[in-house]
């Protein structure tokens, strides 16, 4: 089957809905890895605190789901330190899964808001269920209780 599909690479919905578009011919390769719990301590071994606290944060949310101001604020980090931190976190996790392609913390393209010259400025970050109960024991059992 051929689909001819015309988007405006100015736009920025057109761009979110071309990432879309594109996830899902890859036949969703980029999905959200599972971080069992069995696995959570020696991944997290060696993380920078900037990388560990941004999973903290994560951990800490009742729904694995976190917005990056929220995260710049409580670590005191711009956005480049943000990113900074989730390319470390998701080149670890690719290795770990052998999967060149996948997410252990993935943004949410629906909650994106852009400044009036589309820069993005805010977006949550979520994990998947079971990473979220890994990591808040591991949080729990290696810092005290993680709050909700």
């Amino acid at each position: 089957m051929l689909v001819d599909i015309k988007l405006d690479t100015n736009n920025i919905n057109d761009i979110v809905t071309m990432e879309k578009i594109l996830a899902a011919l890859r036949g969703s390769r980029s999905e959200l890895f599972d971080l069992d719990s069995e696995d959570v301590d020696s991944f997290m071994n060696g993380f920078s605190p900037r990388s560990r606290g941004v999973l903290r944060l994560i951990a800490k949310s009742r729904t694995g789901r976190m917005k990056e101001s929220i995260i710049r604020e409580k670590l005191e980090l711009d956005r480049k330190g943000v990113g900074h931190a989730l390319r470390i976190i998701t080149k670890r996790a690719r290795a770990k899964f052998k999967d060149p392609e996948g997410h252990l913390v993935k943004w949410d393209a629906n909650t994106a808001e852009y400044d009036e010259d589309k820069n993005l400025v805010e977006c949550h970050y979520y994990v998947s269920k079971t990473t979220l109960g890994s990591l808040k024991e591991h949080f729990t059992k290696k810092e005290g209780v993680v709050d909700n």
